[in-house]
């Protein structure tokens, strides 16, 4: 993605978060603030129901069900974690990749225990900060933009120059971004990071298995990676369960989980002993923590 772009991913995710609002199902994770980010081109096309059908029902079928549940899990993982990091003291978030995430406004109780630190594209953060403004909504007075190009600029360092406290334990957000980025760039990224957070941090990502890119890749991984190719954001990494391992291993992580499809179904989607949601089935979502 170029830098001066706004993500168009960020504006499908948001999308997505104020669909399960629209459409009143009942899940893991509820964001009434989606909606209000989202562009008037977006707000008119969700405000139709026939819309919402044909498209997100209808035409995006498998695709959108298997986007929903990655959106979903990844935050709420990211949200139960810090919520027990405040409980216990002081805290920050670090969302890395922001884009339109509107956890900052939907938790504005724990302002004086918790710093929020949002990290993405110049470009993406104007577009939610117009967003914001358009609203009516506050920024809240714990909340801090970052500014950056994750391929070209160290996170670690611009979140130093954003006066982020590496003696005070941080959940790390890093949701949706992975598979955009070169292996050279998520080994870099994790480095720093650990750099700068003390023991009892955690990071939270999300990844593909290594099978997206191979000629066994199954038809949803297909149309995923088509499709954000044509958003000029090609998903170019991928990995298997043993190399995330090494690579966090190598990098100062401890691995808390790893969950596949299967265990992301079962931690985030069960009700009743049936499972409600259905993940891709090369979807992968990892909980690691600060290693000492």
């Amino acid at each position: 993605m170029r830098a001066n772009q706004f993500s168009r991913t960020a504006l499908t995710v948001a999308a997505v978060r104020a669909l399960v609002v629209l459409e009143k199902e009942d899940d893991c994770l509820s964001d009434p603030i989606a909606y209000e980010l989202l562009t008037p081109a977006w707000q008119r096309a969700l405000g139709n129901r026939l819309f919402r059908w044909l498209v997100f029902r209808i035409r995006g079928g498998r695709m959108v069900r298997g986007i929903t549940c990655a959106v979903l899990s990844r935050s709420k993982l990211a949200e139960d974690t810090l919520e027990v990091l405040i409980n216990t003291g002081n805290a920050q978030y670090i969302l890395l990749g922001a884009g339109l995430d509107s956890y900052a406004y939907r938790n504005l109780q724990d302002t004086e225990k918790l710093k929020i630190f949002e990290v993405d594209f110049p470009a993406t953060q104007a577009l939610k900060q117009a967003q914001v403004c358009r609203a009516g909504l506050t920024q809240p007075a714990n909340l801090i933009y970052v500014p950056c190009d994750f391929e070209s600029e160290s996170p670690a360092k611009k979140l130093i120059a954003h006066k982020l406290n590496p003696d005070v334990r941080s959940v790390i957000a890093w949701l949706g971004i992975v598979p955009y980025l070169s292996q050279g760039a998520i080994r870099k990224v994790l480095e720093d990071l650990a750099s700068l957070s003390v023991e009892g941090s955690h990071i939270i990502f999300d990844y593909y298995d290594e099978i997206v890119h191979t000629d066994r890749a199954p038809r949803d991984a297909q149309s995923v990676l088509r499709a954000t190719a044509a958003h000029g954001e090609p998903m170019i990494s991928s990995h298997n369960a043993e190399g995330i391992q090494s690579l966090l291993k190598d990098t100062g992580w401890a691995i808390i989980n790893d969950y596949d499809s299967e265990s992301i179904s079962a931690r985030f989607f069960s009700k009743g002993g049936t499972y409600v949601r259905e993940p891709f089935s090369f979807a992968r979502l990892v909980h690691a923590t600060r290693s000492a």
